[in-house]
């Protein structure tokens, strides 16, 4: 309706609705307000879309990134083994995944 009234509106989508209006100016309008709205519609939702898999692509990046920081990259950073008789299974999986979070932090600043 905006831009009817500012008079700038889609000039193909105005002859357009002129022409299946047959001439009736508020015929054409009133479907040049309903064909502009569904296309902005359109539009918006191709927007969302696109950017929900941006969304789901960084966040699989992301996931391939968390999973290449694996245990055997802890034990070399820390030059040693872990051996089970110091640390349970519950501590080590604690202390890996404290490193891990460190390190995306460390990647992400």
């Amino acid at each position: 309706m905006i831009e009817l009234v500012e008079k700038r509106p889609s000039q193909g989508l105005l002859a357009r609705c002129y022409s299946e209006a047959e001439g009736d100016e508020a015929k054409a309008r009133a479907k040049y307000v309903a064909m502009r709205a569904k296309e902005i519609e359109e539009q918006e939702e191709a927007a969302i879309k696109q950017y929900e898999q941006q969304v789901k692509r960084k966040e699989s990046e992301r996931q391939k990134v968390i999973n290449s920081f694996n245990f055997e990259m802890f034990q070399k950073e820390y030059k040693r083994e872990i051996p089970l008789r110091y640390y349970g299974r519950k501590e080590q999986q604690d202390m890996f995944k404290e490193w891990r979070n460190r390190k995306l932090r460390e990647m992400e600043a």
